[in-house]
């Protein structure tokens, strides 16, 4: 009778960690999908930190990281992109700081009435031209996706936006890494002093837009690439499923009318 007992025991103990390994197996394999097609997306693979996914890859000429750091309550995901200037600081939050970190910094007073945040930086004109009216929204896109919060650093070369767990969802994943990336060139366009934008009389007007996948002029039915902004014929768009630009793979466009659409179909 007790061996009876005892092998029932064993079967259900058995049974109980056969499906805890199939549950965090088919979290994992999900986990690592999202990456998979993230990583096709930036001609990349897929690597492991334990059986964590991270990816490494070249945007322009900055080396970038995606990767999940810390354990337990304090998860987080990273998104890490080489910054020129290694001598510039500079933090966002929701919240105040402290500590010797933020002591070699002076929080910078931002006339911005819709920026929920605090700012900090080792350098205040450096700081105020990157965190604009036009960079808010931005800001507060990437603090507000998916969960509360997030912080955006700048330091030692290096361009840090962390938001709390571990992001697992391929769209939620993929918007994260889009929106930090636009911020990044949103923060390079503001800091670059050598870029000189032309005057209203000196702007000249493109005669023609010519789409990359026929090489023809663009007449009507004009769609843009979200992530690139590059102009494609609305049929070319269809067919070829995607943005022809090289290395941007967007399946997504903006069609004139009709917002956002996804190789002909609205989303």
């Amino acid at each position: 009778m007790i061996s009876i007992v005892f092998f029932i025991f064993v079967c259900l103990a058995a049974l109980a960690v056969f499906s805890v390994i199939n549950s965090l197996f088919v979290r994992i394999s999900s986990w690592t999908k999202s990456y998979k097609r993230l990583a096709d997306r930036y001609g990349t693979r897929v690597a492991y930190s334990g059986f964590r996914p991270k990816l490494s890859f070249v945007y322009g000429k900055s080396i970038c990281f995606l990767k999940n750091i810390g354990r337990s309550n304090n998860k987080k995901t990273l998104l890490q992109i080489e910054w020129p200037d290694r001598k510039f600081k500079l933090h966002l939050s929701k919240t105040s700081q402290v500590g010797w970190f933020f002591a070699r910094m002076s929080k910078i007073d931002l006339d911005l009435p819709n920026a929920p945040f605090t700012l900090y930086s080792n350098d205040a004109v450096a700081a105020k031209e990157m965190v604009n009216a036009t960079t808010v929204w931005q800001i507060k896109q990437i603090m507000d996706l998916y969960s509360s919060g997030a912080e955006i650093s700048v330091e030692s070369g290096r361009m840090r936006i962390t938001k709390p767990g571990f992001i697992k969802n391929e769209i939620q994943l993929d918007d994260f890494v889009r929106y930090g990336l636009e911020l990044f060139d949103q923060f390079r366009l503001a800091v670059n002093r050598e870029l000189k934008f032309l005057s209203d009389d000196e702007a000249v007007v493109i005669a023609e837009v010519t789409c990359p996948i026929c090489s023809g002029k663009i007449v009507e039915n004009m769609v843009t690439c979200v992530r690139c902004r590059t102009p494609h014929c609305g049929d070319c768009w269809e067919y070829n499923g995607q943005c022809a630009t090289f290395a941007c793979s967007e399946k997504r466009c903006f069609s004139v009318g009709d917002g956002v659409v996804e190789a002909g179909r609205r989303i």
